[in-house]
């Protein structure tokens, strides 16, 4: 029986390709993710850290958060069969940047994130 929600490695490579796809259009950002508790169920916190404030305002209103949260969910849609897994998970997301996490979090991503 196939496990209902992607493995990490699933999660990872949806990560490691929009950073590339967006490293391409010289949006530089950093993505993390979470789950809700130590064991595996099915919501997926993903942590979008723009360069500044000011990019995560810019990039909600020209639609650039938009179409990386749907790349996102695509690039897991289409390793379902290659990960072997049956389900999405329902998935939230959380737009801040780096210049926050500097200023308010010491510079860590873990403090931020927690």
């Amino acid at each position: 029986m196939h496990p209902p929600y992607p493995p990490f490695a699933a999660i990872e490579k949806a990560m490691e390709a929009i950073i590339a796809i967006m490293r391409n259009k010289n949006i530089p950002l950093k993505v993390e993710f979470v789950t809700t508790s130590e064991e595996w169920d099915d919501l997926l916190g993903v942590w979008i850290f723009y360069e500044t404030q000011a990019d995560v305002t810019k990039y909600e209103i020209d639609g650039t958060t938009e179409f990386i949260k749907l790349a996102f969910v695509n690039e897991l849609a289409v390793s379902k069969s290659r990960f072997s897994f049956s389900e999405l998970p329902k998935t939230n997301f959380v737009l801040d940047s780096r210049e926050n996490v500097d200023k308010n979090f010491k510079g860590s991503y873990f403090l931020r994130m927690r």
